[in-house]
C-alpha cells in the first residue's frame, strides 16, 4: 500500500486555513452528538480532499456525513470562498444537497478518484453516509 499524498486542499488547510479546520470540526460536532473527534477528523479532511478533486475536472459526490461539513464550512462566506479561491481558483462552488443526487455508483466513482490521485478513501468516511 503507498502512502497518502496530501492533497492541495488538506494542506492549504491545515498550514493557512487551521482556525478555519478548528471551527468547521467543532460545528460539526455541535450539529451531530453521535460523531467522535476522530470520525469528524476524517470528514474534514474527506471533504478538503474532494475539494482539490475540483481542480481536476473530476465529477464528485459526498457522503450525506461528509455534506455536514460543507454546511459548517459554508456558514462562514468569506472564509469559504477564500479558502475555495486558494484551492480551486474560483470564487464559489456550486453545492447540492446529497439527498437530492447522492447514489452508490456516484460515491464509488468518488472514492476510486481519490484513491487514484493518491489522496485515499477512509473507509470510515466512504461506508457511511
Amino acid at each position: 500500500m503507498s502512502a497518502r499524498v496530501l492533497s492541495r486542499g488538506a494542506a492549504w488547510l491545515a498550514e493557512s486555513f487551521p482556525a478555519y479546520a478548528t471551527y468547521i470540526a467543532e460545528q460539526v460536532a455541535e450539529a451531530n452528538s453521535d460523531f467522535s473527534s476522530d470520525y469528524i477528523h476524517k470528514l474534514v479532511q474527506a471533504w478538503a480532499d474532494v475539494t482539490s478533486l475540483r481542480t481536476t475536472g473530476a465529477p464528485f459526490q459526498v457522503t450525506e456525513d461528509m455534506d455536514e461539513v460543507t454546511v459548517a464550512a459554508l456558514s462562514l462566506p468569506r472564509t469559504y470562498i477564500s479558502f475555495i479561491s486558494t484551492v480551486c481558483g474560483v470564487a464559489r462552488l456550486d453545492r447540492t444537497a446529497p439527498e437530492r443526487y447522492v447514489t452508490p455508483v456516484g460515491v464509488a466513482c468518488t472514492r476510486e478518484a481519490l484513491i487514484a490521485a493518491g489522496y485515499g478513501a477512509d473507509p470510515e468516511v466512504w461506508g457511511r453516509g
